[in-house]
């Protein structure tokens, strides 16, 4: 009898693992397939055959967007706190879950990031990413399950899709403890946070490309971006906890990756003009 017993009980051991790691893998794979093609996360499998789309910095490692992601993804998933608070590991809904070491490192690799866009028509073809010039739209550069880059782009002389004058914002709302990093690559934005009524409080502030280091901003109340020069854009690198709500809306157009190149590390001089055919 005891014989059979314990026959019994590995039988049923075995089993329990084996569904277990089914049903984490199944789980994995929903989470892979959130991943945009743009980029995806460093931790998620490829195809043997070759069969998943590659990512363009998988292909061709980008020399400040790769360091970026990478710094972004770290202190995303591996956080547990450390120097967020005097005491304890941190709090999600707080915003003081993310170990004050990797988020510092986040925030030095955003800011070595700057952009090009007075060259081979860069502007231009940034705004056909987003699917034409307009007041402002958002494209996503890059993203992972609990972290994404987003380029939000301002042109306050334009009209809406639909012909009519529209105001040149963008108006964004993450859960309670999201932290959400901002740079301005190009002019000026003003970054302003409002009540439900959509009355402004406390004290807008305004960042200037190539003046003003990452701005962070903590997910509850809604904020509002908008250009204080005729063109802007704005860099945001949002990091969740593993328990926090993707509160981005569904649908954002991925930068292509031939738009990578206009990338550039922000310390660099300017490229040189091409020059004139006499």
């Amino acid at each position: 009898f005891f014989a059979d017993a314990m026959a019994a009980l590995l039988i049923g051991l075995c089993t329990a693992a084996f569904w277990a790691g089914h049903g984490a893998h199944a789980h994995r794979s929903a989470l892979v397939a959130r991943v945009p093609h743009c980029v995806a996360d460093a931790s998620a499998p490829t195809s043997p055959s070759g069969d998943a789309p590659a990512s363009p910095l998988d292909v061709a490692p980008h020399p400040v967007l790769s360091a970026l992601f990478a710094a972004v993804q770290r202190a995303a998933a591996e956080s547990s706190g450390v120097g967020g608070e005097s005491s304890g590991s941190g709090r999600p809904e707080w915003g003081t879950w993310c170990d004050k070491e990797l988020f510092g490192s986040a925030r030095d690799a955003l800011d070595a990031v700057g952009i090009t866009t007075s060259s081979d028509g860069g502007w231009g073809r940034l705004w056909a990413a987003a699917g034409g010039e307009r007041p402002s739209a958002t494209v996503r550069v890059g993203g992972g399950r609990q972290w994404d880059v987003l380029l939000h782009l301002f042109s306050a002389g334009s009209r809406a899709r639909d012909g009519t004058a529209a105001p040149a914002s963008i108006g964004a709302r993450h859960a309670d403890g999201v932290l959400s990093l901002l740079k301005p690559v190009v002019g000026s934005v003003i970054i302003s946070k409002r009540r439900p009524s959509g009355q402004v409080f406390g004290s807008p502030r305004t960042l200037t490309s190539g003046v003003d280091r990452p701005l962070l901003q903590l997910g509850g109340p809604a904020h509002t971006y908008e250009p204080k020069t005729a063109s802007g854009a704005l860099l945001e690198v949002v990091m969740r906890h593993e328990v926090q709500q993707d509160r981005l809306p569904p649908g954002l157009p991925s930068l292509d990756a031939s738009l990578l190149s206009l990338f550039r590390n922000a310390s660099a001089p300017l490229p040189a003009p091409p020059a004139s055919i006499p």
